[in-house]
């Protein structure tokens, strides 16, 4: 029996840091032996917020009916979305996941209150461990929310700011850690692999590492979800094989795919 590989974070035109056409996006999924794919636009919430989001949601809705039409014998399709700091505005979060049917909701942190992305903070100068006590305070407010199926890119700061001197270390927050993480277990949510920093990020560190993956799994964590957040189509899929040996140095033995906000479970 062949792999299976489902990439449940990638990103089309209809994310403002977005360029591909979705059926461009599965063209490249199925060359690539891809079995399903989850089409996560972002939808910012907060500082970064866009009014065009309703639109954009559509639109992409729209096009992976189409796509279905054309690539449904060969590739699942999700319609998603990764709705990022659902914590900064909970009103306008219930009403962007109201709006539409998904397949999938990813939910994420990129930026803590009334501060920039942190893909802007890695050359300027600011207070580190404030920065990341907030951060991964967000987190824990995020998981307790409880709006996404799948926990998005946990370490995403880290992409970013990298382990220089005056950053704490994931570790240092292993108590909280412990605490988000039981709550996602409790809730029967999955965590993301982000592969993306394999090949995007100097450190190229996966999101989170296999540290927190051994610390999720003896928290009572089940479930886990591959996602390359692929922002071009040559990227679906990427870094998935060193991805799956780190599950399943975890202790993971599957890895899940959502249709109609519905976790299916496939052997890694």
């Amino acid at each position: 029996m062949a792999e299976l590989i489902f990439d449940n974070h990638t990103h089309s035109k209809h994310s403002f840091d977005g360029c591909e056409e979705v059926f461009d996006i599965c063209r490249s999924a199925i060359e690539k032996g891809v079995k399903g794919i989850a089409i996560t636009d972002h939808c910012e919430l907060g500082v970064y917020y866009l009014d065009d989001w309703h639109q954009q949601l559509s639109e992409l809705k729209d096009e992976i009916a189409a796509a279905r039409e054309q690539f449904g014998d060969r590739l699942d399709i999700s319609f998603g979305v990764e709705l990022g700091e659902p914590t900064h505005d909970p009103e306008l979060a219930a009403k962007v996941l109201n709006s539409f049917d998904y397949d999938f909701v990813l939910c994420s942190i990129h930026n803590v209150r009334d501060t920039k992305d942190f893909y802007f903070l890695s050359d300027t100068q600011f207070d580190r461990k404030k920065m990341i006590d907030l951060y991964f305070a967000e987190q824990l407010e995020m998981a307790k929310q409880n709006l996404f199926d799948s926990f998005a890119h946990l370490t995403y700061a880290y992409r970013y700011l990298g382990h220089s001197a005056g950053t704490p270390e994931p570790r240092d927050y292993e108590e909280l850690l412990r605490e988000l993480f039981k709550t996602l277990a409790q809730n029967g949510k999955a965590l993301e692999l982000n592969t993306s920093g394999r090949y995007r990020t100097p450190q190229l560190e996966m999101m989170p590492t296999l540290w927190e993956f051994k610390l999720f799994k003896e928290c009572g964590g089940e479930f886990v979800t591959l996602g390359s957040d692929a922002h071009k189509a040559e990227f679906i899929s990427g870094g998935f094989d060193e991805g799956k040996e780190l599950l399943k140095a975890a202790g993971f033995q599957y890895q899940c795919f959502f249709k109609n906000r519905e976790r299916k479970c496939y052997k890694l």
